[in-house]
């Protein structure tokens, strides 16, 4: 026998020792449901039927489950991403890359010029929708206000490397387009871009490997709304202030949307902030009709565990409602995508009743934002969504009176 021969005898050794460890330890019966850094759940078991037998989707449905439930999988992507990363120097992970500075993580896009035309009629559609909404508040004297928020890969847009191309000229185009629809169907907005401009566009608002501003961009949300809201006052609704606020750094490692995609393995130095109110308000809170713990930060008891954006009064809700019992304050309903989620911890301050909503979250629903108007006939509702959703006519962008029939993730 020679050298080679026994080589590659002990390659094909070891390689089916390795499938036959893993296919040993790749249990059948797996109870593992849910995948931390896909976000999403795993496949289940097939169940057998004749048809699905005969048509091959069984046996289809077989090979998807056990791909997704084989013995440490996600160790195996997790070295994936490292090796990518670090050894092949991939330009593109998980559908992310480097900022220019080498700092942030952003998605990859196409920078495609948008079409004129398109823009003009989903805007136009997007904006009769909210009209109607705004109608219906303003009909019983209650006051409707939409607030933009840039997202992530647009506040950095400067930052993308240059083999990418630019998406400023692209999102310039879009964003004027749909403000000045709002504009011509008499809908009040608040464009938090330009607030964050005005405040000389600081990057420390903004987390670096997720696609959402951080607590204190939330925080700086949160005063540009209630300060545009006592302006239509007679008497000006509490307003906190950052000295009226303990901010709090979790000792957890955070786990932004975007790193998720890199299976964690983007060094960074993101941290997940909380605020505390100095001077507490008592309140009761309600997840869909059923009270609820009173405490708006979902926090791991271990401090080494992961923390993710869902730490915001647990993430993306159906329904919240929160009262404070004091009914001398208006009554707020608030409605949009997880940007909102930061936001439910400070708005309730200023309110007697806070009702928050998430419309992409369909299968909790039990009606549309129109239902939601006429059964509380809120004094102030309000509409977050970030730039990416403008022109989304899914999820948020859904203004009937029945649960929304297409479900948007963010």
């Amino acid at each position: 026998m020679n050298l080679k021969y026994i080589s590659n005898l002990l390659l094909i050794g070891a390689f089916a020792s390795f499938v036959g460890l893993t296919c040993y330890h790749t249990q059948i019966t797996d109870t593992e449901q849910f995948s931390f850094y896909e976000n999403r759940n795993l496949a289940l078991p097939p169940t057998y039927t004749k048809d699905a037998f005969w048509t091959g989707t069984y046996c289809a449905e077989w090979e998807t489950y056990l791909k997704e439930h084989i013995a440490e999988r996600e160790w195996m992507l997790e070295q994936y991403a490292l090796v990518s990363q670090n050894i092949l120097k991939k330009p593109v992970i998980g559908n992310t890359l480097e900022s220019s500075d080498g700092k942030k993580l952003l998605p990859l896009l196409s920078f495609n010029q948008e079409n004129n035309q398109d823009v003009h009629d989903l805007t136009q559609e997007m904006a009769s929708r909210l009209s109607t909404l705004n109608d219906a508040v303003n009909r019983y004297g209650g006051t409707f206000l939409y607030v933009g928020i840039p997202e992530q890969n647009v506040y950095f847009e400067q930052d993308y490397p240059f083999f990418t191309g630019n998406p400023k000229a692209s999102y310039q185009m879009m964003q004027s387009t749909f403000f000045h629809g709002l504009y011509e169907h008499g809908i009040s907005f608040l464009d938090m871009g330009q607030v964050f401009d005005d405040m000389g566009h600081p990057d420390w608002i903004y987390n670096t490997t997720d696609h959402h501003y951080n607590y204190y961009g939330a925080f700086y949300t949160y005063q540009a709304i209630m300060q545009t809201i006592n302006q239509g006052r007679e008497q000006n609704l509490p307003v906190l202030t950052d000295s009226d606020l303990d901010f709090q750094t979790l000792p957890n490692p955070f786990m932004g949307s975007r790193n998720r995609k890199r299976f964690g393995q983007f060094t960074n130095e993101d941290v997940l902030v909380i605020g505390v109110p100095k001077q507490s308000i008592p309140f009761q809170r309600y997840i869909m009709g059923n009270e609820a713990d009173a405490t708006l930060y979902d926090i791991p008891k271990n401090p080494n565990a992961w923390v993710t954006y869902d730490c915001y009064n647990g993430g993306n809700r159906a329904e919240c409602i929160i009262e404070t019992n004091r009914k001398e304050l208006p009554t707020l309903l608030l409605f949009g995508d997880s940007f909102t989620n930061p936001l439910e911890t400070l708005l309730y301050t200023g309110f007697d009743k806070s009702i928050y909503v998430d419309l992409r979250e369909t299968n909790y629903l039990t009606q549309g934002i129109l239902a939601y108007v006429q059964q509380y006939h809120p004094d102030y509702v309000i509409c977050v969504r970030n730039s990416n959703q403008y022109l989304d006519l899914n999820g948020n962008g859904m203004i009937t009176y029945e649960v929304p029939s297409a479900v948007t993730k963010q």
